[in-house]
Formats: structure tokens, C-alpha cells, sequence
């Protein structure tokens, strides 16, 4: 993403203005489909607004473009965990895991969702 795109999305989500962000990195995404950076942020703008899948579909395709990148997988696995999939998102945190094992984001994130999921089952 260039330096000019970033600071004008930067800006847009410190003032709250998450759809105009998504806006500007949909178009940013569509002109430049390999930018892993500009899918993140497409991800992480989706996520404070709620769309999760929208949000999933974004950190997905940063992953596929950046497949070893630990906070990648963690963000994929935060988005699948927020829209309820749980069992995609133990998948994305063990990988983070396994990409860098002293990401403590990642096993805090799946440690909590197994505890979630034996108390549910108890």
C-alpha cells in the first residue's frame, strides 16, 4: 500500500470513519489484489464494524498471500472466533502457534476458546 493511501486510511479509522476506509481499501485491494498489507487492513476496518465474514474473506486472502506470518493467522483465527466459528478459529491459532510458539496472543486466544468450549459442554 503506498504511503499516501495508508496515512488517508490511518486517518479515516482514528475519526471513526470506518466506511469510508473500507471503501478506499476495497478499491486499493481491487487495483492491487497482491498487497497483503491493504487485506489486513480491509480485515481489521470489517472487524470494528461487525462484518466478520466480510472480515474473515479479507484476513483469508492476506494469509493466502503471506502464509507464514504468525499475527496473520492470529487475525484470521480473532475474525473466525468473533463470528461464532470456533473450530476455525483453534485452526488459525494453533497455526499461528505453530509458526511462532512465543506468540502468547495466539495460545491465550486458544486457550480461551477451549475453556469456552468445556464449559459449554459440561
Amino acid at each position: 500500500m503506498d504511503t499516501e493511501t495508508n496515512r488517508k486510511v490511518q486517518e479515516l479509522m482514528s475519526a471513526g470513519d470506518f466506511d469510508g476506509a473500507i471503501s478506499l481499501l476495497e478499491g486499493w485491494t481491487r487495483k492491487d489484489p497482491g498487497n497483503w498489507q491493504a487485506f489486513t487492513c480491509l480485515g481489521a476496518a470489517c472487524a470494528q464494524v461487525r462484518r466478520f465474514d466480510t472480515a474473515v474473506i479479507a484476513f483469508r486472502r492476506a494469509v493466502q498471500l503471506k502464509p507464514r506470518a504468525a499475527n496473520l493467522r492470529y487475525n484470521l483465527g480473532r475474525a473466525y472466533d468473533l463470528s461464532g466459528n470456533l473450530i476455525q478459529a483453534l485452526h488459525e491459532y494453533e497455526c499461528a502457534m505453530r509458526i511462532d510458539p512465543a506468540y502468547t496472543r495466539a495460545s491465550d486466544a486458544y486457550n480461551n476458546i477451549r475453556e469456552r468450549l468445556r464449559a459449554h459442554l459440561a
